[in-house]
C-alpha cells in the first residue's frame, strides 16, 4: 500500500494534479504527465462513468505493456 500510494503521489505530481488533459479515450480522461527525470507519457484514468469495464481497460493496459 505504500509503495502505491507513493507511485500515485509521484504520478499526481507529474500531470499536475491532474489538470493536464490532454484527450479522452473510451476508459476516460487522458492526461500528459512530466516526470521529474525528464520522462514524459501518457496517463489513461479508467473513468467511473466508462461503458468500459475493469476487465476491458486491464486487457488493453496489458496488451500495450504499459505498467
Amino acid at each position: 500500500t505504500i509503495l502505491y500510494e507513493t507511485f500515485y503521489r509521484d504520478i499526481q505530481k507529474a500531470t499536475n494534479n491532474f489538470t493536464s488533459k490532454i484527450g479522452e479515450g473510451a476508459f476516460g480522461p487522458v492526461y500528459k504527465a512530466i516526470m521529474p527525470q525528464g520522462g514524459t507519457f501518457a496517463v489513461k484514468v479508467h473513468s467511473s462513468h466508462s461503458k468500459q469495464g475493469e476487465k476491458e481497460f486491464l486487457a488493453e493496459v496489458r496488451k500495450r505493456k504499459i505498467y
